[in-house]
């Protein structure tokens, strides 16, 4: 299975790259900055929030969206609303 995950270099991302790569599956990770050094055998793609639309996903069988706010700290209302938008909206 191919799946790609934006988000990849963050807490629940790595994790989760780590895993699928465990399990024999391949993996492409999406970064605003595909320059930016990344480790493994995965293959990178930009993904530039603002046009998301244009995002090539070309030959995956699933996209997951983990990009945006942090999830670490304490999630007070403010919080959870940062991390909801910055899914939702992508940017």
């Amino acid at each position: 299975m191919k799946v790609g995950i934006t988000g990849a270099r963050g807490l629940v991302g790595t994790a989760l790259t780590t895993l699928l790569n465990g399990c024999g599956h391949e993996v492409v990770m999406y970064t605003r900055n595909p320059q930016s050094l990344m480790s493994g055998k995965n293959e990178v793609r930009q993904f530039i929030p603002e046009s998301a639309g244009d995002t090539n996903v070309s030959g995956l069988n699933a996209l997951l969206h983990l990009a945006g706010e942090p999830v670490l700290g304490y999630w007070t209302a403010r919080k959870k609303e940062k991390i909801r938008s910055s899914r939702v909206k992508s940017s």
